[in-house]
């Protein structure tokens, strides 16, 4: 089901996510969670590059650490379970934007050039790959929504 994606002082985006135990995994619940994230990204695919598990989330717990984003060389976003990144290549800036702050425009931040990131899919398996820019700062802009940072 598409959700209302949280917008500025949204107190769930200034939240660090809690990792997902992987037994959750199998649970209908969990399912359902990640078919809301799929569902809403899918709903605005054409104006953002990622969407993390903060800026959907309604219910009172903490934010699972999970995002979705658009993976280099495939045609479907990838879900990111439990996410670990590393930077490296020095800081590039650039003008970025954020789908919880449309109405703030654009700010230049600076970003590992590279970035590696090592994550838990869907069906449980690990998996991992090296990226450069713009998917390196895609990927760590969606990091900061589940350590609870933001642009703005």
């Amino acid at each position: 089901m598409i959700q209302e994606i949280n917008q500025g002082n949204a107190e769930q985006l200034h939240i660090r996510a809690e990792e997902v135990d992987l037994d959750e995994l199998q649970r209908p619940e969990f399912k359902n969670i990640l078919e809301d994230l799929k569902d809403t990204f899918d709903s605005i695919k054409n104006s953002t590059h990622g969407l993390s598990m903060n800026q959907i989330w309604k219910y009172s717990d903490r934010p699972f650490r999970v995002f979705i984003a658009w993976k280099p060389e495939q045609d479907k976003p990838e879900v990111f379970i439990n996410p670990r990144g590393v930077g490296s290549g020095g800081t590039i800036r650039n003008d970025e934007g954020c789908t919880s702050f449309q109405k703030k425009g654009t700010k230049k931040k600076g970003r590992h050039k590279n970035y590696t990131i090592v994550y838990i899919r869907e069906d449980g398996s690990e998996a991992s790959f090296k990226v450069g820019p713009p998917w390196s700062r895609v990927l760590q802009h969606e990091m900061d929504h589940l350590d609870g940072k933001t642009l703005f």
